[in-house]
């Protein structure tokens, strides 16, 4: 078997990280010395030299190259990708792995948060967090240069329930062999764990009255009160969650590349719930 490039193209906080992570304990995959090497969106011209991108794996790895860069399917807010690697000398083969739009735009906004990004109060009108959610438009880059056939297409849902069914499937269409048992116990680059700089923090960090704040505060309170300031991913969950006309419009302005995701893509979208008032957790 030639060597052939696999490229895990997004989308972004839809389960890439984990993908990548179970498809690289297989024996004829070869994983690239960057999981995300960001490699045909760089604005230098080497993205054209195809001897430097190989390099970024082992010499005797292979026969299927795989690295993950969610930032390929970044249309129009980055370099286009699809269009870059039309252009070079290489066998290339795409995964992309979707999940329920809403859930993974407020993932999103919540890990953005973790890393003390700023973001507009209204995400809908941020085209970093609606552009991304568009699955349909950005495989259409992919789909136009390299054919359908070119695309393995699943959810962060199917792979959650069945992993290792999802992962044979992908092995079939990387074309190695299907009977490795993957480990898939581990979740990875989850936000648990992680704290997000607040409104109020990133207040006072404005002002320079962080330490100012930490003088006035007794010892014994301190860990109270930067848990209000700066509290945990798990703590800011709700505060970071769409509201229903959030939602609401979030979905509309998705609903015709949703459409097309189901009709073009043939993508079962069933277990994404599309009301614009979701039904609360007992």
């Amino acid at each position: 078997m030639e060597e052939r490039f696999a490229l895990i193209i997004g989308c972004a906080r839809s389960g890439t990280t984990s993908l990548y992570s179970y498809l690289v304990q297989h024996p004829e995959i070869g994983a690239c010395r960057m999981v995300e090497p960001k490699f045909f969106i760089s604005d230098q011209p080497h993205w054209q030299n195809m001897q430097e991108y190989r390099s970024l794996w082992e010499v005797d790895t292979g026969p299927v190259l795989l690295e993950a860069t969610t930032l390929y399917t970044w249309v129009p807010l980055l370099p286009n990708a699809a269009a870059r690697i039309a252009q070079v000398d290489g066998d290339f083969r795409f995964l992309y792995i979707m999940r329920d739009p809403v859930e993974r735009a407020e993932s999103h906004i919540l890990k953005s948060a973790t890393r003390g990004h700023v973001f507009p109060d209204d995400p809908v009108g941020d085209p970093w967090r609606m552009e991304v959610s568009k699955y349909a438009k950005q495989l259409d880059e992919y789909a136009t240069r390299f054919g359908r056939e070119r695309l393995h297409l699943l959810t962060l849902e199917a792979l959650k329930e069945n992993p290792q069914r999802e992962l044979e499937r992908v092995c079939e269409f990387l074309g190695v062999r299907s009977d490795v048992e993957f480990d898939t116990s581990v979740q990875h680059n989850k936000t648990k764990g992680k704290t997000v700089n607040g409104t109020l923090w990133n207040w006072l960090r404005s002002i320079g009255g962080l330490r100012t704040l930490a003088r006035c505060i007794p010892p014994s309170w301190r860990g109270q009160v930067r848990h209000l300031v700066n509290p945990t991913a798990e703590e800011a969950e709700d505060h970071y969650a769409l509201t229903p006309d959030q939602r609401r419009r979030f979905l509309k302005a998705l609903s015709d590349d949703l459409h097309r995701l189901e009709h073009v893509y043939g993508v079962d979208t069933s277990r994404w719930n599309r009301s614009p008032n979701p039904t609360p957790d007992p």
